[in-house]
C-alpha cells in the first residue's frame, strides 16, 4: 500500500442497515483511495453488505464536549466531531499515531496524537453518515458511560505523556 493514499477506516458493529449508505458515502469523496470496514463480529450481515448530521434521540452531549475540551486543550485542535469513528489517514500518518488508544477513546486519543505530531487534522463532511443513536433510557447513558471512561483513560494516558517530556 503506498504511503501517500488516503484510507478512510469505518469500525463496524451490526450495522448492516446503514453501511451500505456509509461506504457509498466515503467512497464519493475525491480523496478518498479506499474504504475499509472492520466488522467487529456483526450478526446482522453488515459484513456482506460493506463489501464493496445531527439526529435526535441522542444523548445530553457530555461525552461529546468532554472529548472535544480535551482535544482543544491537549493539542488545540477544535474537533466539533470528536466521537466520530470515521478516520481516513495515510499510512505514514496512522504510523505517527501509534499506539492506538482502546475502546472508544481510540478518535479523541488519534486526533491529539496527530496534532500533537504536526500532521493536519481536518473535519470532512460525509453526507449520508449517521450515528446509531443510544438515547437516554438506560443503555444509552451505559454506552455514554463506557466512551467517557475509555475516552478518560486514552486522555490520561498523554497528559501523562507530555508531563514526563
Amino acid at each position: 500500500m503506498s504511503l501517500d493514499r488516503v484510507v478512510a477506516l469505518v469500525p463496524a458493529h451490526d450495522e448492516g442497515d446503514r453501511i451500505g449508505a456509509t461506504v457509498r458515502s466515503l467512497a464519493s469523496l475525491a480523496e478518498v483511495s479506499e474504504v475499509i470496514v472492520v466488522d467487529d463480529g456483526s450478526l446482522d450481515g453488515t459484513a456482506a453488505v460493506a463489501l464493496v448530521p445531527p439526529q435526535a434521540g441522542g444523548g445530553l452531549g457530555s461525552v461529546r464536549r468532554f472529548a472535544a475540551r480535551a482535544i482543544a486543550l491537549l493539542s488545540g485542535f477544535e474537533a466539533e466531531q470528536p466521537l466520530s469513528g470515521q478516520r481516513a489517514v495515510r499510512g505514514d500518518a496512522l504510523a505517527r499515531c501509534r499506539p492506538l488508544a482502546g475502546g472508544f477513546g481510540l478518535e479523541t486519543a488519534m486526533t491529539i496524537d496527530a496534532v500533537r505530531a504536526g500532521l493536519r487534522v481536518l473535519e470532512v463532511p460525509a453526507p449520508g453518515l449517521a450515528h446509531r443513536a443510544t438515547g437516554r433510557g438506560p443503555a444509552g447513558f451505559a454506552h455514554r458511560g463506557r466512551q467517557g471512561l475509555d475516552i478518560l483513560r486514552a486522555v490520561g494516558v498523554r497528559i501523562v505523556r507530555r508531563r514526563r517530556r
